[in-house]
This record gives C-alpha cells, structure tokens and sequence, in this order.
C-alpha cells in the first residue's frame, strides 16, 4: 500500500544477541540504562523480521554490520529506487544472509 511517503531505513545489526548484551553491559558501566538480557534476545529477532516485512514498502535502505568497531563497520548491501546501489557483502555475515534474501527477491520482481 503506498502511503504517499518516501521510506528509508538504516539497519545496523551485530554478530550475535551475546553481542548486544555485552554492549549494553559496557554502557551500563558508563552509566547507561540496563534492557534486561530477554527483551534484547527479543529485538534481536524481531528487528530483523521487522525489517524483512518493511523492505518491500522501502524507496531505500542500506544493512551495516556493526559487530566491530566504528572502523571496522561495513556495510552489506544498499538498495534504491528498487535497484542495488550497493554490492552484496562477500562474505555474508550469517545473521545478515535473511535480510540479504528478501532484498534479492525485491531486486527480481
């Protein structure tokens, strides 16, 4: 359903929901808010089926990997206007590969 608006995500995913919780240890070490282990095992998961059932209604979205450092943040693919604008990583990081799936099939429509 088009809406009349112009969608565009940016989703940062890490390695692993141990990832996260280490993250969000380090934070709290800071000073940062806690999120119980269970709701951020959760957000892990649906975040990315989120993201898998918003990519069709997209004009553009880019998938980085921010499982390193600042650095080290690669981005995996990057669509736009329902073209790759952004080659697929080679390797896929494995927690990317379903994200990278939808957006493939999106391509071949």
């Amino acid at each position: 359903m088009d809406i009349g608006r112009d969608v565009r995500i940016l989703f940062c995913g890490l390695g692993s929901p141990e990832l996260h919780i280490e993250r969000v240890a380090a934070r709290v070490k800071k000073g940062g808010h806690p999120i119980p282990e269970a709701k951020i095992r959760e957000r892990c998961t649906d975040s990315i089926h989120n993201f898998m059932t918003l990519l069709p209604r997209c004009q553009a979205v880019r998938v980085l990997d921010n499982s390193g450092t600042l650095a080290q943040l690669q981005v995996l693919f990057a669509l736009e206007a329902g073209r790759l604008v952004t080659e697929f990583a080679d390797p896929m990081p494995d927690w990317a590969k379903p994200l990278a799936t939808v957006a493939l099939q999106q391509l071949l429509q």
